[in-house]
């Protein structure tokens, strides 16, 4: 199934270091339709096939984590000669907005907020998301 004939783009919400990121909307049998979170990799990413395995051994990954304080990965599909994954909305401000707003009225944001779940992992599925994440972060950051 194609990008376009499963996904409409809403709107660009952002680029990384590997991938940009849009808001749209997943579409299926007798009217479904879902708003998703759709991120393609660049094409000079794509061209490099140890990165394309990376990506989908992330999306292999990913996809055995359920967790409410994860996003969950709802599709890994190719279109255009990219790959993208559709990935579960979280609606809601960014930790970097609220440490933006809470840095501007001049109160102090406590790190204890940002983490609390950590607690509710099970250790080996907290050991997967943080190595996991680690790699990601790793990959993301602009040359």
């Amino acid at each position: 199934m194609s990008l376009a004939s499963r996904y409409t783009i809403l709107r660009k919400i952002a680029d990384g270091g590997t991938a940009e990121i849009f808001l749209a909307k997943q579409h299926g049998a007798q009217g479904f339709e879902k708003t998703v979170v759709l991120k393609r990799i660049f094409s000079a990413f794509y061209a490099d096939p140890q990165f394309r395995h990376m990506l989908v051994d992330e999306a292999h990954v990913a996809m055995t984590l359920n967790h409410s304080n994860i996003v969950q990965v709802l599709d890994l599909g190719e279109a255009e000669g990219r790959y993208f994954l559709a990935l579960e909305l979280v609606d809601g401000w960014t930790l970097d907005r609220i440490l933006r707003r809470s840095k501007a009225a001049g109160v102090p944001f406590p790190p204890a907020l940002a983490l609390p779940h950590r607690r509710d992992l099970p250790r080996p599925r907290l050991r997967a998301r943080q190595e996991a994440a680690r790699r990601q972060l790793a990959r993301d950051r602009p040359p």
